[in-house]
């Protein structure tokens, strides 16, 4: 149960949700925190002592699940410190609709293998600091336009494929607190619905944790229904008209054996992650007021991870002529536009909950910067090292610009725009949209780059006019830093998208304007549903200082040392005229081929594609391997889906082996008779750069239940 006096902005003491301590059984308090970009601030004493790290789809961005280890294990440390035994994350909704004012928080991006891969390491590393992870929203929590009424029409096929498998693999992780949604899904409100509750999460993605509403999203006493608890509780103070469904009148109506499996979830987690050892506050008598506003929870090297967060999931989109990164004969940098060096009133900021700027969303997420360093800050700083000068202009004014730019060896033309809780993005435009594309067609005569803070998908207009755009998604205290390292070269850009930029705003999906929100697109929501269009950049796009060669070297059954042979091709050791079937003895060019990612048993690989990968340009850079899946005709499947990719470091002139399993489930599909398949037929894959840069293509074929290269 619990606490009776929660506020929006908890009382001094509390947190977001709190329940009270079983002194006599030894069960501590549950001390609930929101999390977006870290813990949640809601008074300015807080703000200097926790890390504004970047938002959840920068991380998405980096394509990197041992950098999310690191972030989760950072995550955890700060809450712990701060008193919270629960963070309120991960966010795994699969992008449906572009101007979602919550994609910002998502994991996934527009893929649920995607988010699938990435949020096993963020799972485990909260853990490891006695700290559940809860999983949100579940499900179908696409937009915020009347999120509370909107009643999402979606398929059973396409919840198991297309939305279902990032929380599958957080249960996989060991997530055992799920968070269910405002919405409704197929007739009944998500905190109430016994198909997807009781059914889908409980029964067929057999998870043993526990269920909470998100908060006020309780319509009924849920529980026969698959809810566990219901959040904030006793709200009385707050809202003394507020219906309380979870009373002890009415769970005195259940069985036995359901509280029983109800206490039993909630309290699994706390025994397996060892909350009961490892003991946090308790808000009772202002037992958490030291670790809530005197403990300084933020580090050296967490602010370090933030910094290096934000650098890794920088996404170079264009670099023409190779204008980047900074040369050292640039002496003079003009930075254009007020997106250069944005405010951050901390003092504001806190007086509206869903308040964003352009270091951090609105919402119940939100994480205040302390001092972030702008763009303008960070080159400022660069200059005075490095001898150039820095000349600018702030107000958005184009004739002023132009007017700062004379002279300049380079400019920089800085755009943003943000995004909260509770509302949708009204377009996919950065706010300064026209004064980027006056600038950058009228600025003639020097190379110009654009840079771009957002919080998901946007139009890009501009892009004809710059020579080079980067794009980062919302991205905290380090945002100017992080930025810096990569126009500087310190760090090599290796970000790629997570979502697809349009070429026009109408070719998104829009959120629902009406409580009845059909999903008509089916499996093809994401990036599948640009497939057929033209679009800016793609899903997966992302450039490096460096450029790669991409070569198929074998595909076969599974990744236990090396591949055989395709059909039709010789195998190693005897050479297709006029080059070498496979690199020569201990891998390519003295690097030992990668190891593949450990999987459990159920998934050991079906099938396995082996890509060399050569680093054929002049400094070290980053390189994410994609490998895309293509089904039997007839299914009605995407052209491609993502099923495989690892992240790899190369020096220039070096090359690796990439070996990329296809698992089981990486094959399968779900039937109308509500169950896993692996279709016959031919298959297909595609490596390559992004999920438009196919590199190289490939097939196999499924028939009478064996896999066939």
């Amino acid at each position: 149960m619990s606490y009776p006096d929660w506020t929006w902005n908890p009382r001094p003491g509390y947190f977001v949700g709190n329940t009270a301590p079983v002194p006599g059984k030894g069960i501590p308090s549950l001390n609930l925190q929101d999390n977006g970009q870290g813990y949640r601030t809601f008074e300015p004493r807080q703000v200097p002592q926790v890390t504004a790290f970047p938002s959840t789809l920068a991380m998405a961005a980096t394509w990197d699940e041992k950098l999310g280890r690191v972030w989760g294990e950072a995550l955890g440390r700060e809450f712990f410190a701060k008193g919270s035994n629960v963070i309120l994350g991960p966010g795994l909704n699969v992008h449906r609709v572009a101007r979602n004012g919550r994609n910002i928080e998502y994991l996934s991006g527009e893929s649920a293998y995607l988010g699938s891969r990435l949020v096993s390491g963020y799972v485990e590393g909260v853990h490891s600091q006695h700290v559940l992870t809860v999983m949100k929203h579940f499900i179908a929590n696409h937009q915020e336009t009347r999120r509370s009424d909107v009643d999402a029409q979606v398929a059973n096929r396409t919840l198991f494929e297309t939305y279902y498998p990032p929380f599958q693999a957080a249960i996989d992780a060991g997530c055992l607190a799920t968070m269910c949604a405002y919405n409704k899904v197929n007739g009944h409100h998500a905190c109430g619905n016994p198909e997807t509750l009781a059914g889908h999460l409980k029964t067929n993605m057999q998870y043993k944790g526990w269920v909470m509403s998100d908060w006020w999203a309780t319509h009924s006493f849920a529980a026969v229904d698959g809810l566990d608890q219901e959040m904030p509780g006793n709200c009385i103070s707050l809202k003394p008209d507020w219906q309380v469904f979870f009373t002890p009148e009415n769970l005195d109506t259940l069985p036995e054996e359901k509280v029983q499996d109800m206490a039993t979830r909630i309290l699994t987690g706390v025994v397996r992650y060892g909350l009961m050892e490892h003991r946090v506050c308790e808000p009772a008598d202002g037992g958490c007021l030291e670790a809530q506003f005197e403990v300084v929870a933020t580090t050296p090297e967490h602010q370090k991870l933030a910094r290096r967060i934000v650098a890794d999931s920088v996404v170079l989109l264009k670099n023409d002529g190779d204008v980047l990164p900074l040369a050292p004969d640039v002496k003079k940098i003009a930075l254009l536009g007020s997106a250069c060096d944005p405010p951050n009133d901390v003092e504001e900021l806190l007086k509206k909950w869903d308040m964003p700027n352009y270091y951090t969303f609105g919402g119940s997420g939100r994480v205040v910067p302390n001092n972030p360093l702008s763009i303008l800050k960070a080159v400022e700083s660069y200059c005075k090292e490095s001898g150039c000068e820095v000349v600018s202009e702030l107000n958005d004014t184009v004739a002023d610009a132009l007017s700062v730019a004379e002279g300049a060896d380079l400019a920089v033309i800085c755009s943003a725009t943000t995004s909260s809780e509770g509302y949708d993005r009204s377009n996919l435009s950065v706010d300064q949209e026209d004064y980027v594309v006056e600038v950058a067609s009228q600025l003639i005569g020097i190379p110009k780059i654009s840079i771009s803070i957002i919080p998901g998908s946007i139009v890009i207009p501009w892009i004809d006019h710059v020579d080079a755009a980067l794009a980062v998604f919302l991205a905290g205290e380090a945002t100017g830093t992080g930025i810096l390292d990569v126009l500087s070269g310190a760090v090599g850009p290796g970000a790629k998208l997570p979502v697809t930029f349009p070429l026009k705003e109408e070719d998104a999906i829009q959120p629902c304007e009406n409580n009845t929100c059909e999903y008509t697109e089916g499996l093809f929501a994401g990036f599948p549903w640009y497939e057929d269009k033209e679009v800016a950049f793609p899903f997966g796009h992302g450039l490096s200082y460096t450029k790669f060669a991409y070569e198929l070297l074998s595909l076969g059954p599974d990744c236990e040392g090396e591949a055989p042979p395709r059909p039709g091709h010789p195998r190693p050791g005897h050479p297709r005229p006029g080059r070498p079937s496979r690199p020569p003895a201990n891998g390519l060019r003295g690097r030992p081929p990668r190891p593949t990612r450990p999987r459990p048993p159920s998934e050991q690989s079906l099938a396995c594609a082996v890509v060399g990968l050569r680093n054929v340009g002049d400094v070290k850079g980053a390189e994410v391997v994609q490998m895309y899946l293509g089904f039997p005709e007839g299914l009605d499947e995407p052209q491609k889906l993502l099923r495989g990719f690892e992240k790899v470091r190369l020096p220039a002139g070096l090359s690796d082996l990439v070996k990329l399993p296809l698992s089981a489930q990486d094959l399968s599909v779900w039937s109308e008779d509500d169950h896993w398949y692996i279709p016959e037929g031919t298959f297909k894959i595609y490596i390559g750069s992004s999920s438009r840069d196919i590199r190289a293509e490939a097939d196999f074929v499924v028939a009478d239940g064996q896999v066939i290269f």
